[in-house]
């Protein structure tokens, strides 16, 4: 009844007496529509309609209600953690750590710079949906640092004097590696035709196929993921693939960092001399795999971050 009053004022009315039962009709305009009437015009809408969908949600005088980041999510996370400490005696010194864990969580809008996400949830009415492994589980994390000093020089049994200390004393060698497994993927569809105004929508996933591709990282680039894995989701459907694939996961990722340090004293003095190389091996941190099912683009690594191999040089006084 409020919606035939508020068009009654809008659009006004035309009262006829033809001898006829008495009845309410409005006059012509190209904005009247009793299916998608706009009840919030005027007041938090400037548009005289809307569509049927909109005013199904729960807020429909809303285009959108975003609650991205607050307090309604959880997370739990197991981790094993293995650690090796030795101190630099006898020459060498050791620190290592090896970590397996497993971090579960279903925040919707997490942020990896690795690993794509999308930002909204599939049933906003099921956020207890979402639970799965965390965009940001790593299960398998090793850092290893090492230094090995030249026995030779001052301070040792051989070479300790004399040119010979001077050319090969004083020499010592760092490394630092970092090996971990990369992250899981979220794929999601560029499509949505879920009509559920402003969820996300996700493809179905192919029973029997593998969801990651085979062969060398080199061999990958442009299909890391197997997009015969994937179907578009019906009209109307969620799509049943998860919010991400714990067995489908962004390149691994290595890092390698030597230095090499000579110190020499010369008169109660020092000077040191030092190389550092960053990303030894020059590998790769692959930071955009199109996880957007339907893209021309789909599956493919577009993107490294991190920096290429690089070389520094410093030497240092002391006295």
């Amino acid at each position: 009844m409020q919606k035939i009053l508020r068009a009654m004022q809008k659009f006004g009315l035309i009262v006829a007496d033809n001898g006829s039962d008495m009845y309410i009709t409005g006059t012509y305009d190209t904005r009247w529509n009793n299916d998608i009437l706009n009840p919030a015009f005027g007041n938090l809408a400037n548009s005289a309609t809307t569509t049927r969908g909109q005013l199904l949600r729960p807020f429909p005088q809303f285009t959108d209600v975003l609650a991205h980041r607050v307090t309604a999510a959880h997370t739990r996370y197991n981790a094993m953690t293995l650690r090796v400490d030795k101190r630099i005696r006898n020459n060498w010194g050791l620190n290592a750590n090896y970590t397996f864990s497993r971090l579960m969580d279903n925040q919707f809008g997490e942020s990896n710079t690795y690993s794509n996400r999308n930002q909204n949830a599939l049933d906003n009415y099921n956020l207890e949906g979402e639970w799965g492994y965390s965009l940001l589980d790593v299960p398998h994390r090793l850092n290893a640092n090492g230094t090995f000093v030249v026995p030779v020089g001052a301070g040792h049994k051989r070479l300790a004097t004399g040119f010979g200390s001077a050319l090969l004393g004083g020499w010592s060698i760092t490394m630092a590696a970092r090996f971990q497994n990369g992250f899981p993927v979220s794929v999601w569809q560029s499509t949505n035709n879920s009509g559920l105004l402003g969820s996300s929508q996700r493809p179905n996933v192919v029973p029997g196929e593998a969801l990651a591709t085979t062969g060398s990282l080199d061999d990958r680039l442009n299909n890391w993921i197997n997009a015969a894995a994937f179907t578009a989701a019906p009209a109307f459907t969620f799509g049943n693939a998860p919010r991400t694939f714990p067995n489908l996961r962004t390149p691994g990722q290595r890092n390698v960092d030597l230095s090499v340090q000579k110190v020499q004293t010369i008169g109660g003095r020092s000077i040191s001399v030092r190389a550092d190389v960053l990303n030894l091996f020059d590998n790769p941190l692959f930071t955009t795999l199109q996880s957007q099912f339907g893209t021309p683009t789909f599956g493919q690594l577009t993107a490294v971050g991190g920096y290429a191999r690089s070389v520094q040089f410093q030497v240092r006084f002391g006295w």
